[in-house]
């Protein structure tokens, strides 16, 4: 509509033009179209890709790079841009050899600023990898308790038998389990929970008291 100008190309900024004081005073009419909404930026895929462990880390990792451009006085997406931090997330990279691989991150921003973002993704992934069993030492019941989602849960004897397992189809983070356990005898298990997301197990000792 003319009310605003743009200057700049690598940097652009909007600024006020001859038309904007005429709008501001009612000298002229001021239309304004109905914008179309995206559900994401071009090139950029929609959160509903991603699980929700992708999500928050995602967001963690934005956070990181606004603290960073802040105290840089610099835009963010020079510290990394967004497709960079959705493979972060993804890949969870845990060392700077691993980040090195990711999309976006050259020698210089590497060293500049892969610390934080490796000090984020491994205190998230410390978080994802919690399992708690209770009670300790159990007797009919065992409950489990995770904050990623789980595809399989296994109860080993100590010499390696798989005593109980249960497998979903559908897995769900911030998920609550419960065991029936009242065919086990007195003794020490070994439980396994495995994470869908990154195809790899927890595994805890377990108490068993009559």
């Amino acid at each position: 509509c003319g009310y605003l100008s743009r200057y700049g190309s690598r940097y652009p900024v909007v600024r006020k033009n001859p038309r904007t004081k005429k709008a501001l005073a009612g000298e002229i009419p001021v239309r304004i179209g109905e914008p179309e909404f995206q559900s994401a930026l071009p090139g950029e895929p929609d959160e509903d890709q991603y699980s929700p462990a992708e999500n928050n880390l995602y967001e963690i990792l934005r956070d990181v790079r606004r603290s960073i451009a802040d105290d840089l006085d610099i835009p963010a997406f020079r510290v990394f841009p967004n497709r960079t931090l959705r493979e972060m997330a993804k890949t969870r990279p845990g060392c700077l050899e691993d980040l090195r691989n990711v999309y976006g991150v050259g020698e210089r921003r590497l060293m500049q600023y892969g610390r934080l973002f490796i000090k984020a993704i491994n205190e998230y992934s410390d978080e994802l990898n919690k399992v708690l069993a209770y009670p300790t030492p159990f007797e009919n019941v065992l409950c489990i308790s995770t904050v990623f989602p789980v595809n399989k849960i296994l109860i080993y004897s100590m010499e390696g038998k798989i005593i109980k397992k249960m497998i979903f189809n559908k897995p769900e983070i911030l998920s609550d389990y419960t065991i029936d356990t009242g065919d086990l005898s007195t003794g020490t298990y070994l439980l396994s929970v495995s994470d869908s997301n990154k195809n790899s197990s927890s595994t805890l000792k377990i108490l068993k008291f009559n």
